[in-house]
């Protein structure tokens, strides 16, 4: 049996991962929205051009290639 922070420890966990994941599907909806364009997609999600891209590199999302020209 599981000691109680344990058991807390381990359902944090699975909570974190499905967050990670829902942020990571929001992000990559809003960046199909705006067909790429980073800063549309952040100011919708109402992030920092820059925190988007630091959460696209944490969750392995390229930038576009519209966002490279």
């Amino acid at each position: 049996m599981l000691a109680y922070g344990e058991a807390t420890g381990h359902a944090h966990a699975i909570a974190d991962i499905h967050v990670e994941a829902y942020e990571r599907d929001v992000i990559k909806e809003r960046l199909r929205e705006f067909e790429g364009h980073a800063t549309k997609a952040a100011k919708s999600l109402d992030l920092e051009r820059s925190h988007l891209y630091k959460k696209m590199r944490a969750f392995g999302i390229a930038p576009s290639r519209r966002e490279l020209e």
